[in-house]
């Protein structure tokens, strides 16, 4: 089948209603020519999130990531903004950051050409010695960068729209989870080696959720409550299921109120009204290790389970 065929077929069942879903044509994943579409029109274009900002929390703090064949690094500034490089020295393009971590500088592994983190470069060795040269021409491109709700994206495209205005209509949706308030907990790295359409096919669907992982969240899955919206957007999708009572973490927690404490506006139990956390603002952002006040009559299951998984953490703390 010829790739105009395969992405008419493909069209056609993206349209379709839901009860009529079918696999993607097979040339989707195997013609070569479908792959220079992808990188031209997906990866070049597009925006892409190498992680959480509460990754690199601290100045100086990078993580590396792919856009198709082009490396980039983000990093935390002074200022603690976020700002995306190209990886690549100006030299004799030589990859400059692998993984994570942190640094004060940049500096080439070939000719230990060295960049600050605003990606100038600041030192140069033996190339004073050349009049054509000067460091102000040789700084790192600069990558868009944007954040939305903690998350960092990224784009090669300086006219993209906006993330935030491309994934506005999610902010209601998501508002319960304040994921600008995530930490990271654990980081893993895993390399498929399969088409990338298929992992991000595996994310979209919960399926194999009760088979595949039926020792965690599939053993509160119920299929026949999973619901997909009626809105399409090019830009996200989404699918929501109801957990059973049974279910041990990942359940909506109780609404609660915002007392107005000093120094800041911790979350207190709609019960008893008392604060959960006596943390700073600061503090709050980051990782909390207080162990929460919980009166005896408070039925708020939130402070509960914060107050265990602190002591779990800390054994040596004690309730104040």
């Amino acid at each position: 089948m010829a790739l105009q065929d395969a992405l008419g077929k493909l069209q056609d069942t993206a349209a379709s209603p839901l009860e009529q879903a079918f696999s993607s044509p097979p040339e989707i994943y195997t013609n070569p020519d479908m792959l220079e579409l992808e990188l031209r029109e997906i990866f070049e274009r597009e925006w892409h999130c190498p992680g959480l900002a509460a990754d690199i929390a601290e100045p100086g703090d990078y993580v590396t990531f792919s856009i198709g064949d082009q490396p980039v690094f983000s990093i935390r500034q002074k200022d603690g903004a976020i700002r995306s490089f190209s990886n690549v020295c100006r030299h004799r393009m030589m990859q400059l950051l692998e993984g994570s971590g942190n640094t004060r500088t940049i500096v080439c592994p070939y000719h230990a050409w060295t960049y600050g983190q605003d990606g100038s470069l600041r030192g140069a060795s033996q190339m004073e010695k050349s009049k054509a040269f000067n460091k102000k021409d040789f700084c790192l491109p600069e990558i868009r960068t944007e954040i939305w709700n903690g998350w960092i994206y990224i784009t090669l495209n300086q006219d993209a729209a906006p993330v935030a205005q491309m994934l506005a209509p999610m902010n209601d949706l998501v508002a319960q989870f304040r994921m600008d308030r995530y930490v990271p907990c654990e980081t893993q790295d895993h390399v498929w080696q399969t088409n990338w359409k298929l992992l991000t096919e595996n994310f979209m669907e919960g399926y194999h959720l009760p088979v595949a992982h039926k020792a965690t969240v599939g053993q509160w899955i119920g299929l026949d409550d999973t619901v997909f919206p009626d809105e399409v957007s090019p830009h996200f999708t989404w699918q929501t299921f109801t957990k059973g009572e049974t279910a041990t973490y990942g359940r909506r927690p109780r609404p609660m109120t915002i007392s107005k404490a000093a120094g800041g506006t911790p979350p207190s139990c709609r019960p008893c009204s008392r604060p959960i956390c006596t943390c700073s603002p600061r503090t709050m952002s980051g990782i909390c290790h207080c162990v929460p006040r919980v009166s005896a009559k408070c039925t708020c299951a939130l402070a509960w389970r914060w107050r265990r998984n602190v002591l779990k953490r800390f054994p040596a703390k004690r309730q104040p």
